[in-house]
């Protein structure tokens, strides 16, 4: 039976995602699934990047299915006119200066191609929404690190660009609709399907191309041999801002309205209606665990000498508190705790939740 989800925004889409694969991996509803034997499929090849890192973070070996995102030419392009830059630009300053290079350098202009039509356009449209997944990893950075330069951007494209080429055969697999013709798995993901993505904005007034492109949703969900999550988000960032999206109308009446359910938190717990809260995060001092695991991070990265986000985040400690896991098996569920750092802290941590517990002497 597939399930059909709409998430409270893009990033708890990804977040769930992780989530439901690390499930599958685990057999924790069903016998275990090989890593090789899982797919999340997309309409554009631009729409890889963000997921590839979601994987990386999570722990999860992957493969890229035809064109790697790293290795299009237009990437290698925008990289390279990166490496070049002379700019002494840093943080909020640093996005609008690579953004003008593109434009100077590479001819972008984000809405420059959206009304053309063909292959050729088709075309354009991919390379426009690479470049913008670029700035987009750029305005991720920035946010990250209000003092970020043209240095930590270089060096963060070729962290993910390297992730990329040394992608595991036996991993999840990441591809196009298109490059999924003619194959199976046994599980099938198929996020962000939403008006504008799929069917892409161009054919919303052109029968022809909108059946095009529900041929393409069918191919997607033919793909799978036992397990199917097709996916939403009600908010998405887009060109550093985030935009209302709306359930793509190819979901309508694609399963019962009593098989569908709109998830708003990525441990799976429902909200009702798209004007849900947002899962409220941990603030320090108004929780006991919150602040115990902050204490440990805090004393971990000095014994490591490293930055504390790179031990865990506060995200993560954040869930971490939220989800109290009692074993190692549920710790490894929260997300951001992969395999390598479940084998490193995965002890320490229980044990500061075992010992937050009530009743805990």
């Amino acid at each position: 039976m597939p399930t059909v989800e709409g998430y409270q925004d893009g990033d708890v889409e990804l977040s769930a995602t992780m989530r439901r694969i690390k499930g599958l991996l685990a057999g924790l509803s069903s016998d275990p699934v090989e890593p090789a034997e899982i797919a999340i499929l997309v309409r554009m090849n631009a729409q890889l990047a963000p997921i590839e890192e979601a994987l990386t973070r999570a722990g999860i070996a992957y493969q890229v299915r035809g064109v790697r995102f790293y290795d299009r030419p237009d990437v290698v392009a925008a990289v390279g006119a990166i490496r070049r830059m002379k700019s002494g630009a840093t943080g909020r300053a640093l996005a609008p200066a690579i953004r003008a290079l593109f434009r100077t350098e590479l001819g972008h202009e984000a809405d420059g191609p959206a009304a053309t039509a063909g292959p050729r356009g088709a075309e354009a449209r991919e390379r426009a929404a690479a470049l913008e997944t670029i700035l987009a990893i750029v305005d991720e950075a920035v946010r990250a690190d209000p003092a970020v330069d043209v240095a930590a951007i270089r060096a963060e494209l070729e962290r993910r660009a390297a992730h990329e080429r040394n992608g595991s055969s036996d991993g999840v697999n990441l591809l196009t609709y298109h490059r999924a013709k003619g194959l199976e798995w046994d599980a099938v993901f198929l996020p962000m399907l939403e008006d504008g993505t799929l069917p892409i904005r161009q054919t919303f007034d052109d029968n022809a191309a909108l059946a095009e492109e529900r041929r393409l949703l069918y191919v997607g969900i033919t793909r799978a041999r036992r397990h199917l999550h097709l996916s939403w988000a009600d908010r998405r960032e887009t060109r550093g801002r985030e935009t209302r999206r709306t359930r793509s109308r190819f979901l309508v009446g694609l399963v019962p309205a009593a098989q569908r359910s709109v998830v708003r938190h990525a441990d799976g717990r429902s909200g009702a209606g798209s004007g849900a809260a947002r899962p409220r995060k941990a603030v320090p001092g108004e929780d006991p665990l919150f602040d115990a695991l902050r204490a440990w991070r805090t004393e971990r990265a000095g014994q490591e000498e490293k930055p504390a986000y790179v031990v865990a985040s506060d995200a993560t400690l954040s869930a971490i508190a939220a989800a109290r896991p009692t074993s190692m098996t549920l710790l490894e569920r929260v997300n951001g705790i992969g395999p390598a750092k479940l084998a490193k802290y995965g002890p320490e941590i229980l044990a500061i939740v075992t010992a937050a517990a009530p009743g805990t002497d």
